[in-house]
């Protein structure tokens, strides 16, 4: 019949039942699938005698006889569709679908579902414990369905706030229009596009995601693995950053520049080198050998001999490591210095340098007439050239004598390398500021002799901008500059005690208040104190001894005042003054102690003298006024 061939033909086993629960007909794989005998399986076999030969074959669910036959009774007079999954005996599962038909019967399909089982244990596994953030998530709705402890722990919220939320809840609300319009095109992703991500303490982070549909107890359901790139873009990020700081820098280079690997090939030209020879990016790019550019150079008229020879020279002096420095003239009339120089692994770097400028401003220089000449060499002034990086160029004999080195020891050399270091940050901003048009007088920079001596030099500069080149004149001032330090050591200090005198008092006085001292958060203690008896000891014994005598004066208050600053006014009379005080006794126990160090006695050019000290003492702001 063709019902039969039918239902023996399907991978379910089927069985129908009429109202009084006896078999109808059941196909061959209900029998197979419990090991039935199918000659036993004949229409009109009760439920219970069905119950009976599966127990006796080993393949029942895994309860009792009779409360197998009270579950299956239950489900038999049932009218209302059923679905049941049991565990049989042996150890399979089995899915029971159970459909009631008008007349009390019922129909069923038994479909082992052992393997599936199986494999959802697997991916149940897997999906656990991969490190992976993964979750799945319903097609219809897009609400999560499933996360894994890692998709926990990496975006920071609970498992129970997951159930809740849908997929692009993960999103940044500016993101989530075009996250819906992708997840709905049900599109799959294989981590070619990059997602910002929001976790739960609102940190963004950048994602790839991998997915895949997939059923998921029962529904229509999609798997996602998410891939923390947020580092990685960085890393890309900063690396495609200093590229193009290195382009544009390469680019901005004042040479050509062009860089070969070990197959003569280019990898890589800057363009000022296409500019400098008026060539074609077409031709001169990547890839592109040391004969095709030469040819090219050659068609364009900028370079003139044998193509062949020239690349011989060039790769002749790579394989053996040397580097070779080629001075060419152009046919335009520019004069190039090429520098080739070899790199590890076979390749070399290639650079072109227009010394046009150069080559004439030198030119000039070795065309001045004997008078400039004479008067270069006879100068008393040190005279100096440099280019536009401080290279000397030339330099006047007088050198020798300012500074102990012969000429050529400079020339080649940046003067920089001579200047002592804390003068040179200055050195270099008068130095551009006279290539901004700005001349440059009598600026002082301390330089080394040759024989690690210092010496002052004053020194004017002119930019010529044409020649690209610095003109300076300099002279040896570090005798006026002891001089000057010893004028204003003078105006300061008392020459006798070598103390501070009035006006550092008054320059430090006004230092104090105008940084908000003598404030009540920044008060300040004055003393006066002058001398009683010293004018005896000058009537007596003579100014001399006097002096003596104030020396030895200045040394104990000195030694007495601790942090206080002592100065002397004139004749005896000296001043103290502590910042930072307010504190009548502090200062007044300071003094003290003063005087009483004074007063304890001197011995002076074989005297032995006694004299005393009075002071009074001012606190500021207590004792200030602004009148």
């Amino acid at each position: 019949m063709p019902l039969n061939i039918a239902l023996n033909n399907i991978s379910q086993g089927v069985c129908f039942f009429d109202g009084g629960q006896r078999l109808i007909i059941c196909n061959d794989r209900y029998a197979e699938m419990y090991g039935l005998a199918p000659e036993r399986m004949q229409p009109g076999i009760s439920l219970r005698e069905i119950v009976d030969l599966r127990f006796a074959a080993g393949t029942c669910p895994e309860m009792s006889r009779a409360q197998y036959l009270t579950w299956r009774d239950s489900i038999a007079i049932s009218d209302k569709p059923s679905d049941t999954i049991v565990e049989l005996q042996d150890g399979r599962t089995i899915e029971i679908r159970h459909r009631p038909m008008p007349d009390g019967g019922w129909v069923a399909t038994h479909e082992d579902i052992s393997e599936q089982k199986r494999r959802e244990e697997s991916f149940r596994l897997l999906f656990d414990s991969n490190p992976m953030p993964m979750w799945v998530i319903d097609l219809e709705s897009l609400h999560f369905l499933s996360v894994n402890d890692a998709t926990i722990a990496h975006y920071g919220y609970t498992r129970e706030a997951f159930m809740q939320m849908r997929a692009p809840d993960l999103r940044f609300p500016d993101d989530r229009q075009n996250s819906n319009a992708f997840l709905l095109t049900g599109e799959m992703s294989q981590g070619l596009k990059l997602w910002r991500h929001r976790k739960s303490d609102g940190e963004a982070i950048l994602v790839s995601v991998y997915s895949r549909n997939l059923q998921y107890a029962g529904r229509a359901a999609r798997l996602c693995t998410a891939v923390d790139v947020t580092e990685r873009k960085r890393s890309e990020d900063k690396i495609l950053e200093q590229k193009v700081q290195l382009d544009t820098a390469i680019d901005n280079m004042s040479q050509g520049l062009l860089m070969f690997d070990a197959d003569s090939r280019l990898v890589l030209c800057n363009r000022r080198y296409i500019e400098m020879y008026r060539l074609s990016p077409d031709v001169v790019k990547p890839g592109c050998t040391l004969r095709e550019l030469i040819e090219h150079r050659r068609k364009v008229g900028l370079f003139a001999g044998d193509p062949e020879e020239y690349c011989r020279r060039i790769l002749g002096n790579v394989a053996k490591g040397e580097t070779s420095i080629v001075a060419s003239e152009l046919a335009d009339g520019r004069s190039v210095q090429v520098v080739n120089r070899p790199m590890p692994g076979g390749g070399w770097v290639v650079t072109h340098e227009d010394v046009t400028d150069r080559k004439r401003a030198q030119e000039r220089i070795a065309k001045e007439s004997n008078e400039h000449r004479r008067l270069f060499e006879m100068s008393q002034d040190l005279i100096l050239v440099t280019d536009r990086r401080g290279t000397v160029l030339r330099v006047s004999p007088i050198l020798k004598s300012i500074l102990g080195y012969d000429p050529a020891e400079w020339i080649g050399h940046s003067a920089a390398d001579f200047v002592y270091p804390e003068d040179l940050e200055e050195t270099r901003e008068e130095m551009r500021l006279s290539r901004r048009g700005q001349h440059t007088r009598n600026c002082e920079t301390r330089y080394f002799r040759k024989d690690g001596g210092i010496v002052t030099l004053a020194w004017s500069g002119v930019w010529s901008e044409p020649e690209q080149i610095h003109f300076f004149t300099c002279r040896d001032v570090s005798e006026r500059r002891i001089i000057d330090e010893k004028l204003k050591y003078l105006a300061h200090y008392d020459q006798l005690t070598g103390l501070p005198n009035r006006a550092s008092l008054l320059n430090d006085l006004k230092e104090q208040f105008d940084s908000s001292a003598g404030s009540a958060a920044n008060p300040i203690s004055i003393a006066m104190i002058d001398l009683d008896g010293f004018k005896d000891v000058n009537d007596t014994l003579g100014h001399s001894v006097g002096d003596l005598l104030l020396k030895e004066v200045a040394q104990r208050m000195s030694a007495a005042a601790g942090d206080a600053h002592i100065y002397r006014l004139g004749g005896d009379e000296f001043v103290l003054m502590l910042p930072g005080c307010g504190d009548p006794r502090h200062i007044a126990q300071l003094v003290d102690n003063i005087i009483k160090r004074v007063g304890e006695g001197f011995t002076t050019a074989n005297h032995r003298l006694f004299i005393g000290a009075s002071a009074g003492i001012a606190i500021a702001p207590p004792d200030a006024s602004d009148q």
